[in-house]
């Protein structure tokens, strides 16, 4: 199996992970990863949060 075609797979198996936790069915985007990703870095899960917060959890995740 290529290395192409595995990680394609990993991935769908991991937005399929993530989408049945976090959506009603359906299937997360890269931004909403992403998103998930900046909550947890941060370390404050139970929390709302506004677009612009929104904007820097997204960038947490890709810088760290």
């Amino acid at each position: 199996m290529s290395r192409d075609i595995q990680l394609k797979e990993r991935w769908q198996h991991l937005v399929n992970l993530l989408s049945n936790q976090f959506s009603q069915g359906e299937d997360l985007d890269l931004d909403a990863i992403i998103y998930l990703i900046g909550v947890q870095e941060l370390g404050k899960l139970h929390q709302t949060y506004e677009k612009d917060e929104k904007l820097n959890l997204m960038h947490i995740a890709i810088c760290r």
